[in-house]
This record gives structure tokens, sequence and C-alpha cells, in this order.
């Protein structure tokens, strides 16, 4: 089983030995695959997603009421990234690192130890406050919008981890591209691997 990401930045996306983290480009079957995920993998996502879900609310909900609201630069990258209600988003400075999930199975998929920042729903954890890492969260917040909801938008990101996993899903490549082009990444190993995504 392919690790599920939550909307997570993993290490290895900000690190600088990226070449082994690069995802080959998306194929025709990759996208079939994903528009028409096969009777095992669905049922793997409606497994999962009362879990997932059990997760999320309880983390938005301490996102949404400990967090700050973007500040003016942030909230131009938010409309930038397509965020329709910026004023609702919060970030939240997370110190150490997140949680692994309760729910074993959920676990086994969904290792955000390493994660620079995840976002549920309107609310970013962030362990640094990177522009380019706000950036790319706000991307996953327009996603959340864009795919009606959270759970519509943890159906989809499940069900592309599950067919394709990390960095070469297309919700997490959109992320990184559009991320970039908002906040851009300095120069160097990461800014090439963004840059060389399809």
């Amino acid at each position: 089983m392919r690790q599920f990401s939550l909307v997570v930045l993993m290490a290895c996306g900000l690190g600088s030995g990226l070449a082994g983290c690069a995802p080959e480009p998306l194929t025709q079957a990759d996208l079939a695959q994903m528009a028409h995920p096969s009777a095992q993998i669905r049922a793997q996502v409606e497994a999962l997603m009362p879990a997932a879900m059990a997760e999320l609310d309880p983390m938005e909900a301490r996102i949404l009421s400990e967090g700050r609201p973007l500040n003016a630069v942030e909230t131009g990258y938010a409309l930038k990234a397509g965020v329709h209600h910026p004023e609702r988003v919060r970030v939240l400075a997370w110190q150490g690192r997140f949680p692994a999930p309760k729910n074993k199975a959920l676990a086994r998929v969904y290792k955000p130890a390493n994660a620079l920042a995840i976002t549920f729903g309107y609310g970013i954890a962030a362990r640094q406050e990177d522009p380019y890492l706000i950036a790319h969260e706000l991307v996953h917040v327009a996603q959340y919008e864009r795919l009606g909801g959270r759970e519509a938008f943890t159906r989809e990101y499940l069900t592309q981890e599950l067919v394709l996993g990390g960095y070469a899903t297309p919700l997490e490549r959109e992320a990184f591209k559009r991320g970039h082009r908002i906040a851009p990444v300095p120069a160097g190993a990461t800014r090439r691997w963004i840059e060389s995504l399809d």
C-alpha cells in the first residue's frame, strides 16, 4: 500500500536530495485509473474515510481555534491560489512532529511525522512558515473548495494516493507547481525538481 500523505509536504519535497523523489510523468493509464478506480481501491478508500475524517475534524477544529489569520501577503497568495474564502483560513505554528493516526489501517498509509505542513480544510498546521510552503498549502485549501469540501477532497486525495502515491498525484503536482508560481522556491535542487514536473 502506498503512503497516504493527506495534504502533506514531506521533507523530501523541500530537501536537497530530490532526484530519488521526482515522480514519473503521468500516463493516460494513470489518469484513467484515477478517474475510474478499481473496486478494490474504492473499497479501501471507503474503509479509510471514517478514520480519515475522525482525524481531520479535531485537527481542523484545533487549527481554526488556535491559529492566526492570514496576513496581507498570505491573503494575496490565497487569492492567487484560487481560495474563495481566505478570511476563513488559519495557520497554526506546529511544534515537533505531526502525530500518527490512531487508526491502525490509516496509520499504515498516512505517516505525517516528517511533514513540514498539513492542511485540514481551512486549517494549515506548519512546522515552518516559509512563503512557498504556505503557498503550497493554500493551493490545497483551494482544492478543498473546488472539490466540494473536506469529505470530497479527502476521498479524492485517498484515491490518488492509493493509485499513485506521494508526489505523483495530480493534487500534489498542482500544489507544487502553483505554489512555486505564487511564492517561488529559491534556486537549487528543489526548484529544479518542481520545474521538472509535467
